[in-house]
């Protein structure tokens, strides 16, 4: 998982104080990290301007697709839709109302310093904050991280990260053929597959990126749901199944 600052506020509301918190953690990691370009709001949805004029005032809103300034601060600050958005160098990203997968892909992305993700439920971004402990920036404590999975399967998804391509994660046949016959070896044998503690674990010990991860876990997602998907070998499950008990014990 790459080093950068992560923090967050839930149950968001733009009033004067939440506000402040936000306008004063953006100063500190600029303090903190030297050479900022720029802070980018990020909604998918760009007609969210009430807490934007709250933040920032009604002049700078009305130059939404242009820059404006932070408060207290020279940084120069864009406004973003989340389906147009590129990065650039050293970048502050406030994501408004995105959820955990939308955040975790563009967790995946170069250049970007710090996240600052604002969320009207927590609800909505947990599982980002889990994976990468975000520090809730009104009591300046990190999320708690998710429960390893069984051992057993971290042993299969270690032996598979070591087998397959990690640049291009599960895009080759050979590698996707290998992580649907692990996933049908566990699932054989009455392993438990949680989704949300095993995306932590790729993404967070294992060093996946969110995009590779998705295949694996809309697998893992059909066979909890009960659905069938294809590939994958179905034989010699007793192999894997006694290798990773061995790595389990040792």
């Amino acid at each position: 998982m790459k080093s950068r600052l992560r923090f967050y506020l839930s149950d968001y509301d733009a009033d004067d104080s939440t506000n402040g918190l936000l306008v004063h953690k953006a100063i500190s990691i600029e303090r903190q990290c030297g050479n900022i370009s720029r802070i980018v709001f990020l909604s998918d949805d760009m007609s969210n301007g009430d807490w934007l004029a709250k933040l920032i005032g009604e002049a700078s809103l009305k130059k939404l697709k242009g820059y404006a300034q932070w408060p207290g601060s020279s940084l120069a600050v864009n406004f973003e839709n989340a389906k147009t958005y590129r990065t650039i160098d050293d970048e502050i990203l406030i994501t408004f109302n995105l959820e955990s997968d939308e955040i975790l892909l563009l967790d995946d992305k170069p250049h970007i310093n710090a996240i600052i993700a604002l969320a009207m439920h927590q609800a909505s971004i947990e599982k980002w904050t889990r994976i990468t402990n975000a520090v809730n920036i009104e009591n300046s404590i990190a999320a708690e991280s998710y429960a390893d999975p069984p051992c057993i399967v971290m042993k299969a998804l270690e032996t598979l990260t070591e087998s397959i391509e990690m640049a291009t994660g599960l895009d080759q046949s050979f590698d996707d053929r290998l992580a649907k016959t692990y996933l049908r070896a566990l699932n054989t044998f009455k392993i438990h597959l949680p989704g949300e503690k095993i995306e932590s674990y790729l993404i967070k010990h294992l060093s996946w990126t969110k995009g590779h991860a998705i295949p694996l876990i809309e697998i893992i997602r059909k066979i909890n749901s009960g659905e069938p998907f294809e590939g994958g070998s179905k034989a010699n499950h007793e192999c894997h199944i006694k290798k990773w008990k061995e790595d389990c014990s040792q």
